[in-house]
């Protein structure tokens, strides 16, 4: 079979596609490794009902005649409400109803930290996390967050 010159410029780059390593770029392997973290599910999944930074939200709409200095966001299941404040380099959080227990800080790279739950159920994380991070609440009634990016 005899070839056109315009197909075997086509197969050429076929080939030099198809014999190309791929390169798949770092942040994508870790986020890829980061949703494998979590292969045992033994904690609830919380969900985010409140960010203080979506413009979309209605009762913000003109409230603030400049940019807040504190985030709030709100994550919930059925049995925990979990409120966190974020501010310049802590986050005061607060786990409803009070529990016995920790939270624990997990970044994107795999580190964690774990912080004691306060009598009424606060916590805080200080310094705050510079990257991608979750929250695991660690108690009667176990929740864990989706990753949070400040």
């Amino acid at each position: 079979m005899k070839l056109d010159p315009d197909d075997r410029a086509l197969l050429r780059c076929l080939d030099d596609a198809m014999s190309e390593p791929d390169q798949v770029p770092a942040f994508i392997r870790e986020a890829g490794y980061a949703a494998y973290a979590w292969l045992t599910v033994d904690a609830e999944l919380a969900e985010l009902r409140f960010d203080s930074s979506d413009a979309r939200a209605p009762e913000l709409a003109g409230v603030r005649a400049s940019e807040a200095t504190v985030r709030a966001l709100t994550y919930a299941t059925p049995d925990v409400t979990i409120d966190l404040e974020i501010r310049a380099g802590e986050i005061l959080g607060q786990v409803q109803p009070p529990d016995v227990g920790s939270v624990t800080v997990t970044l994107a790279d795999g580190t964690s930290s774990t912080h004691e739950l306060q009598q009424w159920g606060s916590f805080v994380v200080a310094p705050a996390p510079s990257g991608p991070f979750r929250l695991r609440i660690d108690g009667e009634r176990p929740a864990l967050t989706p990753w949070i990016t400040i």
